[in-house]
């Protein structure tokens, strides 16, 4: 690879756009400072054990610099925003309570957390409002559309990763094959009415906390400081980089 920076990503994944919004607002140059390299998550290539060994988690973003990596959009964007040639000017203040100046202590790095772990929290998951159906209509239209055949195609990958997989990966694999089994399957099979309606309620309660999130913490943290259009005043910052993330931001846009 050409680039100090190696990018692990997706591009339809929500949580791969910040670190590369942060390299594209970074003044990083393609090819030379940095490169992505693609992990078809629809397609189960997070779950090679060649890629589980990179990120034990299998998810991405990943970010390797030197013999650093980072495994999360959090410190990914921490680091990307420490080596930008342009670095972000904007620096959130305690005039701003949702944001709170934290050490990672893995890194050493100051980042402003607090917005960051709200909007990567499990209960606002954008992954799950994918894969959650809320009610038989909206099962239909996920049974004949992305979600089913994004479970396919993750589950065709699990089934070949777990059949001898390295010792250090075999009850994660196995876990999850499991798992995506039983969401591809009530997508394919006829599931009875009490499966189907505990199934709705994690996606009802799911998406009604996403419209508690983004008319609540999200919009306090976007109007709390009247000094500038961004979270932290006149210019941006990495807290604004997590904002990106509900209205779909990607690089360029």
């Amino acid at each position: 690879m050409s680039g100090s920076l190696q990018l692990y990503e997706f591009s339809g994944s929500v949580w791969s756009n910040a670190p590369k919004i942060a390299i594209e607002e970074g003044g990083f140059k393609k090819g030379q400072d940095y490169d992505y390299i693609t992990i078809n998550l629809a397609e189960g290539a997070n779950f090679d054990p060649s890629y589980l060994k990179i990120n034990p988690a299998g998810t991405v973003p990943t970010l390797i610099v030197g013999k650093d990596t980072f495994t999360d959009s959090i410190s990914a964007v921490a680091e990307i925003n420490k080596l930008a040639p342009n670095k972000p000017k904007g620096k959130v203040s305690g005039g701003v309570s949702l944001i709170e100046e934290v050490s990672v202590p893995a890194h050493g790095h100051i980042v402003e957390l607090t917005l960051w772990s709200q909007i990567h929290g499990a209960a606002i998951d954008p992954n799950a409002t994918l894969l959650l159906a809320t009610d038989d209509k909206d099962r239909e239209v996920k049974a004949n559309g992305l979600p089913k055949a994004f479970l396919a195609g993750r589950q065709k990958a699990l089934n070949q990763f777990s059949q001898s997989p390295p010792a250090e990966f075999k009850d994660f694999l196995n876990k999850k094959r499991e798992d995506n089994l039983q969401l591809l399957d009530f997508y394919s099979g006829a599931p009875d009415e009490q499966t189907r309606k505990a199934h709705y309620a994690q996606g009802q309660q799911l998406w009604s906390s996403v419209g508690a999130a983004l008319q609540g913490f999200v919009a306090d943290a976007l109007t709390k400081n009247h000094q500038g259009p961004y979270v932290g005043g006149s210019e941006p910052s990495e807290a604004d980089c997590a904002c990106c993330l509900p209205c779909g931001s990607t690089p360029n846009s």
